[in-house]
């Protein structure tokens, strides 16, 4: 069943299209949380919240986006709202899903690079990591993380082209140190 026709039939009260969106856009929800705010506790909770806003809101989603950046605008602005008290763990942590047929070397080569960019992107300033994250991540339109985020579709840009800016130096400068 196509996300519309489930949009469509959880609008009209069938739990079960519900409880498929829901059940496949948690850990869409969850990811972003973890990666934003680094905890796994606070990550479950806020996504929690979102679950419940969702099903308590299905009928007021009108579909101009898909499902799961409707959830991702609510799990942004209680993220914000929520303010993070806990203690960050770092988005290295952050498990990856299943791997495939890769080589042991092919793997670590990887997870090296992997570790490099987490860390870099985990420095950058809340703004421009939250654009980052759900342009990247997650594939959000710059409309639809406009109106996550509450800001204008320029300022969604320039956040992103600083960033963007941000890692570059950054990855320049350690191939300038040779690594």
């Amino acid at each position: 069943m196509q996300e519309k026709e489930l949009v469509e039939r959880s609008r009209e009260g069938d739990r079960a299209a519900l409880d498929r969106l829901l059940y496949e856009s948690y850990p869409i929800v969850f990811g972003y949380l973890l990666k934003m705010g680094r905890d796994e506790e606070l990550a479950r909770d806020i996504t929690q919240e979102v679950m419940v806003k969702a099903i308590l809101n299905i009928t007021k989603f009108r579909g101009e986006s898909k499902f799961s950046s409707w959830l991702l605008s609510m799990a942004v602005n209680l993220f914000r709202d929520g303010v993070r008290k806990k203690k960050p763990v770092s988005l290295e942590e952050v498990p990856e899903s299943g791997r495939g047929q890769e080589s042991a070397e092919d793997v670590a080569l990887k997870e090296e690079s992997k570790k490099s960019l987490i860390q870099k992107i985990d420095r950058l300033p809340p703004e421009q990591k939250q654009v980052f994250l759900l342009k990247y991540f997650y594939d959000m339109t710059y409309e639809e993380i406009a109106r996550s985020v509450s800001c204008p579709v320029g300022t969604v840009r320039s956040r992103l082209h600083n960033g963007m800016r941000k890692l570059r130096e950054e990855m320049g400068k350690e191939e300038d140190h040779g690594l």
